[in-house]
């Protein structure tokens, strides 16, 4: 009786070992063809920015497929390692005798490394503005000055309100870019420029350089009737001339929101609206 058990035990393990070797014939190769079809195809890789980097978020970026969707590289960083390097290249980048202009958002503090950028770059002036406990701040920090006692003290973050005094440089509140200042350059272009109209100070100033684009989007006019109280100043080139066009406060657009066109040439809006363009030099 017992070799009996034995036998039908052993019948029914061998019926079901078939069974799974016959399901593995027939599941297996299904899943695989599967596999293959979603490979089917040699990945194109791009990059793509989930997150724009600024004061205010961090750069994230991935290198994925177009077709398929995998990833192959990543790129993440801070906000406030994003405000630093963007700082680097606006300095070292900046046209002779050129003002950097950049908005630092809620950083208040500045990094050793910059007073080194304006070391080597000693004809170049920087002005920040930045909020700091509810007010809106501008620090400015004059070409030629001589920032050696920074660099020799082993302090690397220097708030920049205590700033105010030291080696001629001036922090005051308003974060309005004085008319005294020679032409200005930041390259933070359009969309940094709607930003900075949101965040202006009342009555306040924003300047941005569009480098070789002479053309504005019919979203910097939504963005001043909205603000109606700042002044727009931007700054680019045009067939080897530099220029500037000035978009005063309260200027009223109607009639260029109104037109159909999605974007306009600087140039051709001179005397349109009390803008105003001119040559710069």
């Amino acid at each position: 009786m017992k070799n009996k058990k034995v036998f039908i035990k052993k019948i029914l393990s061998g019926m079901l070992c078939a069974a799974i070797a016959i399901g593995s014939v027939l599941v297996l190769p299904q899943f695989e063809l599967k596999a293959e079809a979603g490979k089917n195809h040699k990945c194109s890789y791009s990059w793509k920015t989930l997150s724009k980097g600024s004061a205010y978020s961090d750069l994230y970026e991935i290198q994925s497929c177009d077709i398929c969707g995998e990833i192959r590289m990543r790129n993440y960083m801070r906000s406030e390692d994003f405000v630093k390097e963007n700082l680097k290249k606006q300095i070292k980048e900046a046209r002779k005798d050129w003002v950097v202009v950049s908005d630092l958002g809620f950083y208040h503090t500045l990094h050793d490394d910059v007073f080194v950028w304006l070391t080597e770059r000693y004809d170049v002036t920087l002005v920040v503005t930045y909020e700091y406990e509810g007010t809106y701040y501008q620090t400015t920090f004059p070409a030629g000055a001589d920032y050696s006692e920074f660099l020799q003290d082993d302090v690397k973050f220097y708030g920049m309100p205590g700033l105010n005094g030291k080696c001629g440089i001036i922090s005051e509140a308003g974060g309005k870019v004085g008319s005294d200042f020679p032409e200005v350059v930041t390259l933070e272009g359009a969309e940094a420029l709607y930003s900075h109209i949101k965040m202006a100070p009342q009555q306040g100033t924003v300047y941005s350089s569009y480098g070789d684009n002479h053309t504005i989007n019919k979203t910097l006019l939504t963005e001043l009737s909205a603000r109606n109280d700042v002044t727009a100043v931007v700054i680019y080139e045009y067939e080897g001339m530099n220029y500037k066009t000035t978009f005063p406060a309260g200027a009223d657009y109607t009639e260029l929101l109104n037109e159909g066109a999605q974007f306009y040439g600087m140039l051709g809006l001179n005397g349109r609206c009390g803008i105003v363009t001119e040559i710069v030099y």
